[in-house]
């Protein structure tokens, strides 16, 4: 076998990266919101062994760091946050075009090739728009 890769290899990689890409955050974000749970079940029982009823501020801190997205006192503004998204989406572009490019020379599958262009040109036209709303974001817009 002098550089063939069979095409159920080829399968199993488009079917193994799109589980990645769908599992992984999916997990991450349960495993974050439990990670904030159990913090803010530990700050009520703080407040329960000294026999004292929490703030008003205090539980709705807790209850609103325990929905999804980051703790309040730890946001990014839109900016960084829509530069933080380009700058993915870019990498994720680059990486797909640098397969669709390896393999349209290197002999690969048709269907690896269009897939991989497909979705760089997906992922550019993605990380252009995000890179325009992060030059387009005004200052008054982050302190909304």
């Amino acid at each position: 076998m002098q550089g063939h890769v069979p095409e159920l290899a080829w399968y199993l990689l488009a079917v193994g990266f799109v589980a990645f890409a769908i599992i992984l955050p999916i997990w991450f974000g349960i495993w974050m919101g439990h990670g904030m749970q159990l913090r803010a079940l530990q700050l009520l029982r703080i407040y329960a062994e000294k026999g004292e009823e929490p703030p008003a501020s205090v539980l709705d801190a807790a209850f609103r760091g325990s929905a999804a997205g980051p703790p309040p006192g730890r946001r990014r503004t839109g900016r960084a946050e829509q530069m933080e998204r380009f700058v993915w989406a870019a990498a994720c572009a680059a990486a797909a075009a640098g397969v669709a490019w390896w393999r349209s020379a290197a002999g690969g599958p048709a269907w690896v090739v269009y897939a991989a262009s497909i979705a760089g040109a997906v992922l550019a036209v993605g990380a252009m728009a995000r890179l325009v709303v992060a030059i387009c974001f005004s200052a008054t817009d982050e302190q909304r």
